[in-house]
């Protein structure tokens, strides 16, 4: 579990990152860097496809939640 919760935090923080680069072109990019991350990590584990679905879901998830905040921050 430590593993998992390690790759989790690491492709977090990839979607984030990705989230606040200037250009739509930029964080899509980025954001095929995650995806490659979220594969590679998840065939170190038995059921990678399992794995990559949850890594994906985690990185969606901080990937919106950190662009909304960015928005919000600006319309503010």
């Amino acid at each position: 579990m430590k593993a998992y919760n390690s790759d989790r935090a690491a492709v977090r923080w990839e979607a984030e990152e990705a989230a606040h680069e200037p250009t739509h072109e930029g964080r899509m990019t980025h954001m095929e860097r995650v995806w490659e991350m979220c594969g590679t990590s998840a065939n170190g584990y038995h059921c990678p496809t399992a794995v990559a679905e949850m890594l994906v879901k985690e990185a969606v998830s901080a990937f919106l939640d950190s662009r909304t905040t960015l928005i919000l921050d600006e319309v503010a």
